[in-house]
């Protein structure tokens, strides 16, 4: 099967010339040295220069930057050549008719522009830098393993996504090709690292931090219910996650307790990691595409109507409702009652687990979830909140019986487990 990314390839360069004339070049070097390159005049030795998503040739009369190239969907591919004596070390870059040949002067030089290029470029041969242990996940149209680095033996969790499945979808390559260009620019500790892109004949593999600790799921589940003090630690933490996803134009569109993943096995500590970017985007006005999971997607999702970032805002209220309580607020015996309660948002404060929570807490939430977007809070806003300033012991155990005249009992023994992504790799 050709390349999928060829087609991301050719939205960014329609002419399909491998050399575009020079324009901004920014100041961050990844790298830079000599390579000898393979024209139709023959073989000729230039220096280059890789910066963010561009590998720009300089004129070796003027040392002005004459040329370049954008990588961000072109495959780098390596290999040897043996003529005779002579061993050379090729790097090819690009596909079929829009490609180019480099020489390197010695194998180290060849492994320096690959480590660079790697995380620019789709990479090919997956099996020579990466061994699959086990599997650790799966999801629609792709099983996540656990992986070793052949070199320094350090642990990734490698995604791999069936190329035939994903184009038998309507927004299946559109998708892969919009995760991988998110998580590229995103780098945060409580956020997964997208390290390498490799893609076979079927695969498309996708090379992540790997984090041990399990998903907030089974932390919940194991611990029934969070205190307080804990639970608006862990919120703090979250919201100034979304904080940096606004700063960076992206909505993340699937927030749930299944993708965190927490750090530390230990169950006092709730180090995390947001993971799985699947369903997220790049910030524009008018977006109304329907994507989430039940129970988590705010109202205007589900009718959609014109959202953004408070959509993650939303599925953060619900997260903290179910951190305080253990059960999920919005149930059902299948998707579609569960999505009508959820449009609905009909929240309940009943039970004895909610006569121990204060109203600080429980106003909080209604401020998160609140059905009309214009009144939540933005991440920033949501920080200043008093409640996550206080300690447990500052917390006042009062009634809560005002909040529940008008809401249904909501519990569920089995809210905490997994749900159903409406679309996602």
């Amino acid at each position: 099967m050709n390349s999928i990314f060829l087609y991301a390839d050719q939205d960014v360069d329609e002419d399909r010339k491998f050399w575009l004339p020079c324009k901004h070049f920014s100041t961050q070097i990844l790298y830079e040295g000599d390579l000898i390159e393979v024209t139709k005049s023959g073989l000729k030795k230039n220096h280059f220069i890789l910066e963010q998503n561009r590998l720009f040739k300089e004129n070796p009369i003027t040392h002005l930057l004459t040329k370049r190239c954008d990588l961000k969907w072109k495959s780098i591919e390596p290999f040897i050549e043996f003529n005779d004596d002579v061993t050379s070390f090729v790097l090819r870059v690009g596909y079929d008719d829009c490609y180019r040949d480099f020489y390197a002067p010695s194998e180290d030089s060849l492994n320096k522009w690959l480590d660079n290029l790697s995380q620019i470029g789709i990479m090919s041969t997956i099996e020579n830098d990466f061994t699959l242990i086990k599997e650790i996940g799966r999801g629609t149209f792709s099983v996540v393993f656990l992986g070793v680095d052949n070199e320094t033996s350090k642990s990734y969790a490698i995604k791999c996504i069936d190329k035939i499945f994903l184009g038998k979808t309507k927004y299946g390559y559109k998708a892969i090709f919009e995760e991988i260009k998110v998580m590229r620019k995103l780098n945060h500790p409580n956020i997964v690292k997208l390290h390498k892109v490799y893609e076979s004949n079927q695969y498309v593999y996708l090379v992540l931090d790997y984090v041990p600790g399990g998903n907030m799921v089974q932390r919940v589940s194991s611990l029934k219910n969070l205190s307080e003090d804990a639970a608006s630690s862990f919120i703090k933490k979250f919201l100034e996650v979304l904080v940096y996803l606004e700063s960076s134009s992206v909505i993340h569109r699937d927030i749930k307790l299944d993708n965190i993943v927490m750090m530390s096995n230990d169950p006092n500590n709730f180090d995390f990691k947001l993971i799985d970017f699947g369903l997220s985007c790049k910030y524009q006005k008018d977006i109304t595409t329907y994507c989430g999971s039940p129970g988590y997607i705010a109202p205007e999702v589900i009718s959609q109507i014109p959202y953004g970032y408070k959509a993650d805002i939303f599925s953060t209220g619900i997260i903290l409702y179910i951190l305080l309580s253990g059960k999920k607020p919005f149930s059902g015996d299948d998707k579609s009652t569960i999505l009508q309660n959820n449009k609905e948002c009909k929240i309940s404060f009943k039970g004895a687990i909610w006569d121990e929570v204060s109203p600080a807490a429980i106003d909080m939430i209604l401020d998160l979830t609140s059905v009309n977007p214009k009144l939540r809070p933005t991440a920033s806003q949501a920080l200043r909140n008093l409640w996550l300033k206080k300690k447990e012991t500052d917390f006042s155990q009062s009634d809560t019986s005002k909040y529940n005249a008008t809401t249904e009992d909501s519990s569920n023994e089995d809210c905490i487990s997994e749900t159903t992504t409406l679309f996602n790799l």
